[in-house]
């Protein structure tokens, strides 16, 4: 059994340079025919199909054309597979990546990228110090009704 996150990005890379990417920023990981395997932690990397596309048109307001799929094995340890999971999403949002969103099981909302602004939900326990370490950009501590906002500018007059 495993616990489930999907991240929707929209990016200039293909599946593959994504592939290569996450291997290079993660530690001990190794590729499979579908993504990487991480310490605590299996990534699958898909391209967008039409379901994922219009459910995140719908509510995001953004066209993803890559869809990743943290599976965090739940009997590793927790720490590492966060660690490797965050460390995985940074990578893609540095190399460029546009508009995206990370949720858990489909439902609450972890971080966004929305026109740049990274937003993090401050609900929750995710973002503990020790994962939050790992963060080397700049973003803003949002809550949940900021995080499900459709817009940029829903989320400053808010």
């Amino acid at each position: 059994m495993s616990l489930n996150y999907s991240f929707y990005v929209e990016t200039s890379e293909s599946r593959d340079q994504v592939i290569d990417s996450l291997q290079r920023a993660i530690r001990q990981s190794s590729k499979t025919e579908s993504g990487i395997l991480a310490p605590g932690l299996v990534v699958d990397v898909r391209v967008s199909d039409e379901e994922d596309i219009e459910y995140v048109k719908r509510r995001f307001q953004f066209e993803p054309n890559l869809t990743l799929y943290f599976h965090k094995l739940k009997f590793n340890d927790f720490e590492e597979s966060d660690k490797s999971l965050v460390l995985a999403v940074l990578r893609l949002m540095d190399k460029g990546a546009g508009d995206s969103a990370l949720e858990f099981d489909s439902g609450d909302i972890l971080l966004r990228r929305v026109s740049g602004q990274i937003l993090l939900n401050s609900g929750g326990d995710f973002w503990k110090p020790s994962i939050l370490s790992f963060v080397d950009v700049p973003y803003k501590m949002s809550d949940d009704k900021d995080m499900a906002s459709t817009s940029l500018n829903q989320i400053r007059q808010g």
